[in-house]
């Protein structure tokens, strides 16, 4: 058997830049440009985006890693490296949903910061690197509540109710299942109301940040059963949550986002309960 160690017998912690990023930013895709230098091999980068306000002030949204090397593959990156970041379904502002039936929702929270860390591969991290976004470098959104009548949304929400799956940790054979399929409604007027969302984004709450676990394109259903606000739209994700998710109670926001980049947050639903077995 071979082992191969990574050891780094003088720890100076990895640097990250702040971004730097073209104006103005909007919807779609966003560019962070940013480097990295370490006397170590380096391994990744992530990075967290915080609203003005709102679920995302208070739990910014983590991005996927951006991986800037494997371990023990040649050749060794570690001077003057690219380790910025390429965000798909950039919102350039995010609504709260406060009531429903009707929709009641806050006023719209631009970015404010990204902050980033990298981290080398004997896995000892950099200091943050904030990189604040003035607000004046975003584009302004257009409010969910100012839609027109036969597209001003009735109400948005994930619908599950309570449900015990399990994470398949072991030992023991799991007694729940392994997987749930959250269901997100958003309702509106009868015969008119079209999907409002390109992409709807499913997070959980992990500390102190927003963990993505998947995404709907587009809805995978429309019913419409002729009530003044009946036509629904239900944009689904099936979660695995698999050995790493701790058990207890789960709380998941739905981020439903528009082709223009405009996004609404659902309440939170706490109804998802993991456990193990």
């Amino acid at each position: 058997m071979t082992r191969v160690v990574a050891h780094d017998d003088a720890v100076n912690l990895p640097a990250l830049t702040s971004a730097l990023f073209n104006v103005p930013l909007s919807g779609g895709t966003a560019v962070f440009n940013a480097n990295s230098s370490d006397n170590f091999d380096l391994w990744k980068a992530t990075y967290t985006m915080a609203y003005a306000g709102g679920v995302l002030a208070a739990s910014p949204m983590v991005f996927p890693t951006v991986v800037l090397n494997t371990f023990n593959v040649a050749p060794l990156v570690n001077s003057n490296i690219s380790a910025g970041i390429t965000v798909t379904g950039f919102m350039r502002q995010v609504q709260d949903v406060t009531g429903n039936a009707p929709l009641a929702a806050t006023a719209g929270f631009k970015p404010t910061n990204l902050a980033g860390i990298v981290t080398d591969q004997s896995n000892t991290p950099s200091a943050t690197a904030n990189t604040p976004i003035p607000g004046a470098s975003v584009t302004n959104g257009v409010s969910y509540l100012a839609a027109l009548a036969p597209q001003l949304i009735h109400s948005w929400a994930i619908i599950n109710v309570a449900t015990s799956i399990s994470n398949g940790a072991g030992p023991a054979a799991a007694v729940n299942p392994l997987l749930v399929t959250l269901n997100a409604d958003v309702f509106g007027p009868t015969a008119t109301f079209n999907p409002p969302f390109a992409v709807v984004n499913f997070f959980i709450v992990s500390g102190a940040n927003l963990v993505q676990i998947g995404s709907a394109i587009g809805s995978s259903s429309t019913v419409d059963d002729g009530s003044p606000n009946g036509r629904r739209h239900r944009y689904t994700f099936t979660w695995t949550p698999g050995a790493a998710q701790p058990v207890g109670a789960v709380t998941i926001y739905a981020i439903g986002v528009s082709a223009a980049g405009d996004g609404l947050t659902s309440p939170a639903n706490a109804l998802i309960t993991i456990t193990n077995p």
